[in-house]
This record gives structure tokens, sequence and C-alpha cells, in this order.
């Protein structure tokens, strides 16, 4: 009887392995987190994070393969893993997506209003010059103040639809073009004004 019991329980103790076993190779695929890891990227994307946090979201994206490969080997408690770890990368890029937008989108607004107090300083300077040769470099001098309003007008309409990217190197273009312009006539002014006088 002893040995009987012996016997049952080591059966037992088999079908329990085996049971652990088969279940364990049979886990359900992580089809539900990996969808919620795929929304989380376009959420992402359609934050422009590949633009405003791309090593975040390269991150995100290498996971999700790392994820889709294990789900193909069917090692899906890891795959579960790695999608979880997918979508928080992904939300954390959308994030650092929108607060490196916005700062760059400040940062472009007040470079805009420096431009045109800066444009403003120039046409002062311009509608000082009067008569003779000074009469052509006033003419030279709107037209650049043309150009440059039209440049300010594109980065407007750029910071309006959201492409700050390049913008910053942009405007600093326009504000070195501006200050050595600006000084050109404020050197050709002071010439003229001392002529003037001898």
């Amino acid at each position: 009887m002893h040995r009987g019991k012996v016997r049952a329980s080591g059966i037992s103790a088999a079908v329990l392995i085996i049971a652990a076993v088969f279940l364990g190779s049979c886990s359900k695929p992580p089809t539900d987190e990996m969808l919620r890891a795929e929304k989380a990227l376009v959420i992402a994307q359609d934050r422009k994070a590949q633009l405003y946090a791309a090593d975040e979201m390269e991150a995100a994206r290498t996971t999700f393969e790392k994820a889709r490969g294990l789900v193909a080997s069917r090692h899906f408690d890891e795959a579960r893993a790695a999608a979880a770890e997918v979508e928080e990368l992904a939300h954390q890029a959308g994030m650092l997506a929108g607060i490196r937008r916005e700062k760059m989108k400040t940062e472009a607004e007040r470079m805009i209003g420096d431009l045109r107090k800066k444009l403003s300083e120039f046409r002062q300077q311009t509608d000082e010059l009067i008569g003779g040769k000074t009469a052509e470099r006033r003419v030279k001098g709107m037209e650049r103040l043309a150009a440059w309003e039209a440049e300010i007008g594109v980065a407007e309409a750029e910071i309006a639809a959201g492409n700050l990217r390049e913008l910053h190197g942009r405007l600093t273009a326009i504000r070195n073009d501006i200050d050595k312009s600006a000084g050109d006539f404020a050197r050709n002014n002071a010439k003229t004004r001392k002529k003037g006088k001898s």
C-alpha cells in the first residue's frame, strides 16, 4: 500500500511537470500589448517625435522590432515585456518632442520679435539718407528691408505650420545679415555727415 502511494504521487508529480511545461510553451501571444505598443509609436510619430526626439523614437522603434522578433520566435513573455518597454519609450519620445517643439517655437518667436526691432532701426537709418549718392544707398536699403520682411514672413508661416527644426539657423542668418548691413549703413552715414560738415 505504501508502495502504491509513492507510485501515485510520482505519477502526479510527473503529470504536474508535464502540464507546467505544456502551459509554459503554450502561453498566449502578446497581441494586445503589441497593438498598444504600435499605437504608442503612431501617436509619437503624430507628435513629430522623429524630428524633435529622434534618439528616443529610434530606441522605441528598435525595441518594437525586437518585440516582433520575440513574438515570431514564440518567446511571448519576453515579447510582452519588450512591448511594454516600447509603449513607455514611445510615450517619452512624444512628450519630449512636444516640450522641445514648444521651446523651439518660443525661441523662434522671440528671435522674430528681435528681428522686427532691428528692421525698424534699419528702416530709420535708411529714412535718414537723402540726396546724392545716399539716395542710391537708401533704395538698396529699402530693397534689403523688403527681402528681410519677406523672409521673416516665411519664418512666421513655418512657425504656424510647426516646421521649426531648421528655423533657428535661418533666423540667425537673417539677424547676422541685418547686423552687417546696419553696421555698413551706420559707417557710410557717418562718412556722409562728416563730408557734409567739411
